[in-house]
Parts: C-alpha cells; structure tokens; sequence
C-alpha cells in the first residue's frame, strides 16, 4: 500500500487521502480469518479514500480488483460441516460445491468502512470450478458485513481465553498442605 505524501493541518478536524493498493495477495487477506478450510490465489490493486476525523476512520468508494487473469479459491468443509450447512440452507450445497475449486477471473470488490466500525464489502466474482457442471460459468454477487471493532473484541477474548488454558496446561500445579 502507497499513499502521496499527506500534509496534516492541525487546525482542521478531518484529513483525506488516497491508499494505492498494488499487488495485494489474496492469500494474505484470507489467511487473517483464521480458517484452514479457505484459501485463495491472485493479486488485487485498487484505490481506498481515507478519511480520518479523530477518533473515527472512514473509507468510501474504496476499490479492489482482480489482476489478469485471476486466481483460484479453495472451500473445504469437513463432510460434517458441509452437510450441517446443506441441513440448515439447502441451497448451500452449490455454492459449497462451485468453491471447492473456484477459478476466477473477475473479483471486484467495493468497499466502504463506517464511522461506526461497519464494514461493508460488495463482492462480484466470476469464474468456474472445472470440477463442478463441467466447469460451467458461475457468477457471484456477495455482500459482506462486518461489526469490526466487536470482530476485534471477541478475538481479544478468543485468544485471552487460549492463553489462559495453554498457561493452565503449562503451569506446574502447586500443592498445598493439608489440614490436620
């Protein structure tokens, strides 16, 4: 990411700038969710226009996209997994299905972040998996979104709560004396 050099104004309230995204790996975008069942190849570019009004930060209009001639997505469910989320969505079955071996050729992202902490991504994504319906076009049109400041909380705790059993499970047990 690339910015022109931006003058701070002390005297206003709000500064604007233009984050260039240039050859952003997909891969490292997927790999902060966390989840071995997803993965992805490509390179994204695009424009995000930054607003930051202490103590808030706000991007409209933002833009991703796909560098020619696009990548792959991988979505492997568990068998349990994936037949939980057929139960629950019968129409699931597909898009799990399409996304096991998903190759695209257009990912088109729109993005805007709130005041708030809401993210909101617009995805398009075009493509097949030549592994499903004999690699037939497939066409997804995705919306996101996401409370991150309470993402970011949870993950606090997700993680507190990790350290405290690796602590637990690290930590020799004292043993205390007993009464008489």
């Amino acid at each position: 990411m690339t910015a022109a050099p931006v003058t701070v104004d002390t005297a206003q309230t709000s500064h604007e700038f233009l984050l260039t995204v240039e050859d952003l790996r997909l891969k490292h975008i997927l790999e902060l969710e966390q989840q071995d069942s997803i993965g992805g190849t490509g390179l994204l570019n695009g424009s995000l226009p930054v607003t930051v009004a202490l103590p808030a930060i706000e991007i409209q209009n933002g833009r991703l996209k796909a560098r020619p001639p696009g990548g792959t997505l991988h979505f492997d469910l568990s068998r349990t997994a994936e037949n939980s989320w057929v139960k629950s969505q019968p129409n699931m079955d597909i898009l799990i299905k399409s996304l096991k071996n998903f190759h695209y050729h257009t990912l088109d992202i729109g993005l805007a972040y709130e005041k708030n902490g809401i993210l909101r991504l617009d995805t398009r994504l075009e493509g097949h998996n030549p592994d499903f319906k004999s690699g037939r076009p497939i066409h997804f049109n995705l919306k996101i979104e996401e409370n991150i400041p309470a993402l970011l909380k949870s993950l606090e705790l997700v993680q507190g709560l990790e350290d405290s059993i690796q602590q637990m499970i690290t930590k020799p047990k004292v043993r205390r004396p007993s009464k008489p």
